[in-house]
């Protein structure tokens, strides 16, 4: 049986923050491989074109901007269809956002894990349960290593 590769789902939210109450259908997309550069570069985007370096503290954009400008890209790049009142620039509840991220990312997730073994805490054998980045997998496990060297920043 072929998976869905649209998720249609609803969201209820009474915000505390700014007392709205939204409600809204969203549509999200399997995404594919060219959706993962393309929030890569959205990121990037946000983000001013600076980076993330634990190294380098203070030298680019810190460890909780560089997320929030990856939630932010991936939600641009994987909706498809959103409620009118769905504008990152003018909502004001992380909660709402972080709402609909899980959605999106609960539904890519079942491509992720499809016909990988597991020890029934959901990680796969032999590997960690941090989540580490959700962009679909490190480049490392495709390319080779020389490859994978020249592109990191």
């Amino acid at each position: 049986m072929a998976q869905k590769t649209v998720h249609v789902f609803q969201i209820d939210h009474n915000s505390e923050s700014d007392d709205t109450a939204y409600s809204g259908t969203f549509s999200c997309k399997k995404l594919s491989v060219r959706d993962y550069s393309k929030i890569q570069v959205e990121k990037s985007r946000l983000n001013g074109g600076m980076h993330h370096d634990p190294e380098k503290p203070g030298y680019g954009v810190s460890e909780d901007t560089d997320g929030l400008n990856h939630m932010f890209a991936h939600l641009t790049v994987a909706l498809t269809n959103s409620p009118d009142w769905w504008d990152l620039d003018t909502i004001g509840d992380m909660e709402l956002v972080t709402k609909v991220y899980a959605e999106v990312a609960t539904f890519e997730a079942t491509f992720r894990n499809r016909g990988r073994v597991t020890d029934g805490s959901g990680a796969e054998e032999g590997t960690s349960t941090g989540s580490g980045s959700d962009s679909g997998g490190d480049a490392s496990t495709v390319v080779g290593e020389k490859v994978s060297a020249a592109l990191q920043p």
